[in-house]
């Protein structure tokens, strides 16, 4: 089906490393919590590290969300993440302003508005 599965906040609420053995998981998306202080926090660094580690381990992706800095983001990558998330890219958008902002020029509107 080309159903790919990634897990969101790893390493936060209802993320378990039981999920690595029990599911075909494809990324883990680091919590934005052990992103945002890298530079600042020697446990965040530590437990972001770790968590790029053990995807690269279980043959997984990694994605750090919050990666809104270029000086973050290149630490990131440097470490071993495959992409990135983050404020650096783009601010979060409705459905019809995403539809907008991608459409190749002169295409029709992909989404419509309700009502």
């Amino acid at each position: 089906m080309g159903v790919r599965l990634a897990v969101d906040d790893f390493g936060t609420g209802y993320s378990s490393l039981g999920y690595l053995k029990r599911l075909p998981i494809h990324m883990l998306k680091i919590d934005r919590s052990f992103v945002s202080e890298l530079h600042g926090d020697s446990e965040d660094l530590a437990i972001a590290k770790a968590v790029i580690a053990l995807a690269a381990r279980s043959a997984c992706r990694s994605s750090p969300r919050g990666s809104s800095t270029t000086t973050r983001l290149a630490f990131l990558l440097a470490e071993g993440c495959h992409y990135a998330q983050g404020y650096l890219f783009g601010r979060p958008l409705e459905g019809a302003d995403f539809a907008r902002h991608w459409a190749p020029a002169g295409a029709a509107p992909l989404l419509r508005a309700a009502g």
